[in-house]
């Protein structure tokens, strides 16, 4: 006998008899399950003239859902009795008397009532001496305790219930297993529609549920990420057999994901910039999932796959018959298997197409085989795995100044502490600039912004801005044949030389650098003046000393960050303390650059299309790398 109910005594007017079954021909011919008023469950045997035992006492009481099974069973002379329930252990008990069979059960007999709602459910008879069914939690395969239907299956995972469920219903379900770490355990299973069900573990789980012969089959969200190229097309080679029409339109987009739990709370997350470049694309989603932590990271992932810049591919058309060659390759292809189409007109794609198959249809006659192919974005689900080729985005990486549609070495500008790797080993990383799909094969340390640097045959276009002598020199050098020769006048407070005023982009790090050789022991300082426009901001400062008749390289120290308005810079070399004109100062290798900014080196026109940009142009990883869910 068993029964789930729910019952607080502290709402009751008394003790409340949950079940009552009758054994009239036996030695006892009624049996009550009575839960009394001080905190505790009974089983209380009364004879045929009404004398009451109490075989067995749990000695506490739960006020929340428990279920309770009774087992009776004749041993020899006494009828031995135990108490099954979900939350404690199992007393027992026994009696002399015989047992016999049950022929009437009533639900609170008392008709005793509780102001609080008081549920009852899951009444069972049994005819073994222990309860046929798991009574309590147990540990799953992933050493978690999940419920039996006793409890709807709480915690069960999604692919072990859409397992169950297809063993219900006598289909065949063809599904890998799931490592631990992919698993997504469901709430409490809901009395609905068998395709309700199954429509649930999807959605909970987020893979793809599809007709398989004549059963189901099941590709878990695992499975769906890095998938291998299971049929590899390529048009030149006549695989297509028509034109495929690949749709750029907006059936799978969504910006905005509210993702709620039944019976709990919702996340929402969305992506601003796309809501600001297409408008407001939004979707909502009911899961059952078993809590709440899980939604965030639902919603984003939806909002992901929903935000992918690709075209579909609604009709992909094979000819089997005309290529034989792809029968094996199509044979092993199911819904969820990665294709990728090669050589495709420019005028179609200007790149390699790399999707997944979401549904198709074929077509067998005597001489024919053909197969048309629905077919969405392989992207979304390509993730990033340790030590894999899948390299992290920049979010703020531009061109650092026009290019043309040939060049191959581009200045690249980031945000500080977001530049790109140099490492080798890293390299080549596709890139996407404006559109065009490009392969660096090499990232440098960054460009000098002055124009001249070396002063190997002039000067220009530095300049004083204090009449101090600037020019040309043989002298020496530090490396190469000339120099910069700055001369005070011997009768101003400064003796400075500064390059042209260079673009900048403010907020950025910039530093300089420069080998200098003077005459005296003395200071020399090195400093970058700001400016918008030409309006000057403000300046920092390097004053090292310096030995007589040396070359001593000088930096202006730690990058220093341009301050928010600057759009150019002067870097400048200077003598203060109004110099005599015998303090010559030559200058060599002075350079000033952006500590963000770097050179890289290019393949153009890898998807056929290869045109000029204009400085700003945001510079991204072609296909970034993504977490995985």
């Amino acid at each position: 006998m068993l029964v789930t109910t729910k019952v607080d005594t502290t709402t009751t007017s008394g003790d409340v008899v949950l079940m009552e079954w009758e054994t009239p021909e036996g030695t006892f011919v009624k049996w009550r399950l009575v839960s009394l008023a001080i905190g505790t469950t009974q089983l209380i045997a009364y004879n045929a003239s009404g004398a009451a035992t109490v075989v067995l006492d749990r000695g506490s009481q739960r006020t929340s859902f428990d279920t309770f099974a009774v087992s009776a069973y004749q041993s020899g002379g006494n009828i031995n009795v135990a108490l099954y329930t979900s939350s404690s252990g199992e007393p027992t008990g026994s009696v002399a008397g015989t047992l016999t069979g049950i022929t009437r059960i009533t639900v609170n007999p008392t008709g005793a009532t509780c102001t609080v709602d008081m549920p009852f459910g899951h009444l069972t008879v049994w005819s073994t001496s222990s309860p046929p069914l798991q009574m309590g939690a147990a540990l799953d395969s992933h050493g978690r305790f999940v419920w039996d239907a006793l409890r709807s299956h709480v915690s069960e995972t999604a692919t072990v219930r859409l397992n169950r469920l297809a063993a219900e219903d006598g289909f065949s379900l063809t599904m890998p297993t799931v490592s631990a770490e992919f698993i997504q355990r469901m709430g409490w299973q809901p009395v609905a529609t068998g395709l309700s069900l199954y429509q649930q573990t999807e959605d909970a789980d987020q893979g793809m549920l599809y007709e398989d012969g004549f059963g189901l089959g099941y590709l878990p969200r695992e499975f769906r990420y890095n998938p291998t190229v299971a049929l590899a097309l390529d048009y030149d080679q006549g695989h297509i057999a028509e034109p495929p029409e690949p749709t750029d339109d907006d059936q799978q987009l969504r910006n905005r994901w509210t993702v709620s739990r039944t019976e709990g709370s919702s996340a929402v997350a969305q992506d601003a910039d796309s809501i600001a470049t297409v408008g407001l694309f939004d979707s909502s989603i009911q899961v059952n999932h078993n809590n709440d932590a899980t939604l965030a990271d639902h919603a984003n992932w939806r909002v992901h796959l929903g935000t992918v810049d690709e075209m579909r591919w609604p009709k992909i058309s094979l000819n089997l018959a005309r290529s034989p060659g792809l029968i094996t390759q199509w044979l092993s292809c199911s819904i969820g298997s990665r294709i990728t189409i090669a050589n495709l007109p420019s005028q179609v794609a200007g790149d390699a197409v790399d999707l997944i198959i979401e549904g198709y249809s074929e077509t067998f006659s005597e001489y024919e085989w053909t197969v048309e192919l629905n077919c969405s974005p392989a992207k979304p689900w390509l993730i990033a795995e340790a030590d894999g080729s899948a390299r992290v985005d920049s979010d703020s990486s531009a061109l650092a100044g026009d290019i043309t549609s040939s060049a191959t070495s581009l200045q690249v500008t980031s945000e500080p502490f977001d530049v790109w790797t140099t490492s080798a080993s890293d390299l080549p990383i596709p890139i996407l600039v404006g559109g065009e799909r490009m392969t660096v094969s090499a990232i440098g340390p960054p460009a000098r912004l002055n124009e001249e640097a070396l002063f190997e045959s002039k000067v220009s276009p530095w300049t004083s801005p204090d009449g101090a002598g600037v020019t040309h020199s043989t002298v020496r050098a530090h490396s190469g044949t000339g120099s910069m020769l700055l001369t005070p006048t011997g009768g101003t407070s400064l003796a400075r030389v500064e390059t042209e005023l260079m673009p900048i982009v403010a907020t950025h790090r910039f530093t300089g650098t420069a080998w200098v050789w003077c005459s005296v022991a003395r200071t020399v300082d090195l400093y970058i003046a700001w400016f918008n426009g030409t309006t000057f901001i403000s300046s920092e400062i390097s004053s090292p000393s310096i030995s007589a008749s040396t070359w001593v390289p000088l930096g202006i120290g730690l990058p220093r960050t341009a301050p928010e308005g600057a759009t150019q810079a002067r870097f400048g070399i200077r003598l203060a303390g109004t110099p005599p004109v015998g303090h010559t100062l030559w200058i060599d290798e002075a350079f000033f650059f952006g500590v963000d900014q770097q050179t890289f080196t290019v393949v153009r026109s890898v998807n056929g299309i290869s045109k000029s940009h204009l400085a700003g142009t945001p510079v991204r990883v072609a296909n970034p790398a993504v977490v995985a869910l």
